[in-house]
């Protein structure tokens, strides 16, 4: 999984390097937003393209546009008028540092960006017109008006009210976390693949991780959430159900990983480290 890391560490430095100008000083703002990313859902398109000995650099393009649209949903996540949060991984949000005109600017300059870089990949490819065409529904699902921005609305909702049903919970979570791992495995499966069955599966193996990684979320900020009554779906239904309910989650998506014949040892390790988390935490809390 290191190693997956190390090659997204590469690219990143290297858009820095390129949006560096003495300025506006956009390489130390960019330094800022990208500090202390886990960086996994790139590592999930790279992970994906190990079983293809082709278009490296391409998947490795549509990682990084997908961690750009991330942290560019963080920036405006953190913002005043949405969490008003002021740190978010132990140093001062973009808004909180730089002010909210910069951060909506750079919000939304790493979104465009990152369309262009996607587009631009995909448009080198073979079949590109099916395959843009795939793109565009892959990513309007995702982060269009019935996507991303949905499951801000929602979170902002429970926000006001302070009332959340499960159903909302499930919702914000399909519309909000599964959304950017929808686009991870997706954006880099149709990279190799045309045939509408084997991508069906693959959705349905990307919303079934999005589930199990929110919940491992959860496992993790049990207390931080209760204290701070934010919405988190183990303390909804209870640390039993959830638990079953991860390990269902897991064991769905490792099942049409295999049946569409990938490379697992990644994904192996991901599943034994979010367990891992989970477990800990049924045995202490």
């Amino acid at each position: 999984m290191e190693n997956l890391k190390q090659l997204i560490e590469v690219k990143l430095n290297e858009y820095i390097l390129k949006n560096n100008t003495s300025d506006d000083k956009q390489g130390e703002l960019l330094k800022h937003i990208f500090e202390g990313g886990k960086r996994l859902r790139p590592m999930i398109c790279l992970a994906i393209g190990q079983n293809y000995n082709q278009y490296g650099n391409e998947i490795l393009e549509i990682g990084l546009a997908i961690e750009m649209i991330h942290n560019a949903s963080l920036i405006i996540d953190d913002m005043p008028c949405m969490d008003n949060d002021e740190y978010r991984r132990g140093i001062l949000t973009v808004h909180a540092k730089y002010g909210q005109d910069v951060a909506i600017q750079t919000a939304l300059k790493l979104v465009f960006n990152a369309l262009n870089k996607i587009y631009t990949s995909i448009g080198t490819l073979p079949n590109r017109m099916n395959k843009l065409s795939e793109a565009n529904r892959i990513i309007y699902q995702n982060i269009g008006r019935e996507g991303l921005p949905l499951g801000q609305y929602i979170d902002l909702g429970f926000l006001k009210n302070r009332k959340f049903s499960i159903q909302n919970q499930k919702n914000l979570i399909f519309k909000k976390t599964t959304t950017l791992f929808n686009m991870s495995f997706l954006l880099s499966y149709i990279v190799f693949e045309d045939d509408a069955n084997k991508i069906a599966m693959m959705e349905k193996a990307s919303k079934w991780f999005g589930l199990a990684f929110q919940l491992y979320d959860d496992f993790l900020d049990i207390t931080q959430d209760a204290n701070a009554n934010t919405p988190n779906f183990i303390n909804q239904i209870g640390k039993r159900e959830a638990h079953e309910l991860f390990k269902k989650c897991v064991s769905k998506c490792s099942n049409y990983l295999r049946h569409l014949e990938l490379k697992m040892d990644f994904f192996d390790a991901l599943f034994l480290k979010l367990e891992a988390g989970v477990d800990a935490v049924m045995t202490t809390v």
